[in-house]
């Protein structure tokens, strides 16, 4: 029995990398028939860049942003959304829209409003535009289309924390590692064992947002792992860059929920008198299947008698 995905037309296959990659079609074919069949996804991962690869597979993109980087923040953390390059297709358009929708009239310009969620939630810069009713029917209609570029089974959303104190005084790979490398090593491990459950094996292009203070974290955990072949494999990873919020939305939903995230935690764990967790945040973390770390002292100290000296491969 041929695996999923599998062909038995070799001459199809060996016209097509002919045409798009000479020099491989003989050992393509080669391997094809002493097989008996090859994969649809291994010949485009030998034969075609990640950035045509994405438009006729199936592939993940997922968009990370951080938050911690202000005055009085006990925690750093990062927060992802990941979903299909189809679904952040209809997302892109929808949610720029609600933005447009929010502030007709309100601007002196046409160029779409940035959703800053620190600037949102106090009221300032562009959103001083509106009112605190328009603020609240605003968040509501951009979770609702984030809703609508989600589904069960192909879409994740996460963060992974950890307490600078508790790390700078227990993680003995501190001297490898920022915080926030770490948390984004952690949130694409929690990818990959999303992935594995689901039996999802495609590529996830992972977004970073640029510019921040921590653009250098982001480089220390990925040139990392693309250093581990193992690594690059388990973790899916197909491709890494920074973006813009600008250019990107999805950025700024993963900033709505490390914003709300951040204020779960200082409201819960580090809180003499807990509060309860904003509507907002509970809306959320209900969207699609969610992961969520926070590490502190202790558990810091049990990951690294887990996982001694990985940081050292």
């Amino acid at each position: 029995m041929r695996p999923a995905g599998a062909a038995s037309h070799l001459d199809l296959f060996r016209v097509l990398t002919d045409l798009t990659h000479p020099a491989t079609a003989s050992s393509i074919v080669r391997d094809a028939q002493a097989n008996g069949y090859i994969s649809i996804r291994e010949w485009a991962k030998l034969v075609l860049p990640f950035d045509v690869r994405r438009r006729i597979i199936v592939t993940f993109g997922a968009y990370v942003d951080e938050s911690g980087t202000h005055r009085g923040a006990k925690v750093i953390l990062a927060a992802l959304y990941l979903s299909t390059d189809r679904q952040w297709e209809v997302f892109q358009p929808t949610w720029r829209s609600v933005l447009t929708d929010a502030f007709e009239g309100k601007l002196p310009d046409a160029e779409v409003p940035v959703f800053h969620t620190i600037d949102y939630a106090h009221g300032r810069g562009v959103f001083r535009h509106l009112t605190r009713d328009e603020r609240v029917r605003l968040i509501v209609q951009l979770i609702g289309a984030l809703k609508k570029a989600v589904t069960p089974r192909t879409s994740l959303a996460g963060s992974v924390a950890v307490v600078k104190a508790d790390h700078q005084a227990e993680a003995p790979w501190r001297r490898h590692f920022g915080p926030y490398a770490f948390c984004v090593i952690q949130c694409l491990q929690h990818v990959a064992l999303w992935a594995d459950r689901l039996s999802h094996h495609e590529d996830v292009a992972y977004v970073f947002e640029g510019g921040t203070a921590y653009e250098d974290q982001v480089i220390q955990a990925m040139k990392y792992i693309e250093r581990h072949p193992d690594l690059v494999r388990k973790f899916r990873l197909g491709s890494w860059a920074f973006g813009s919020k600008q250019k990107f939305p999805q950025l700024q939903a993963a900033d709505l929920q490390a914003w709300e995230v951040q204020r779960y935690l200082h409201g819960t764990h580090f809180a003499a008198q807990k509060k309860p967790p904003r509507e907002s945040f509970k809306a959320l973390m209900g969207i699609c299947p969610h992961f969520g770390a926070l590490y502190d002292r202790a558990k810091l100290k049990a990951y690294a008698a887990d996982f001694p000296q990985w940081w050292e491969r």
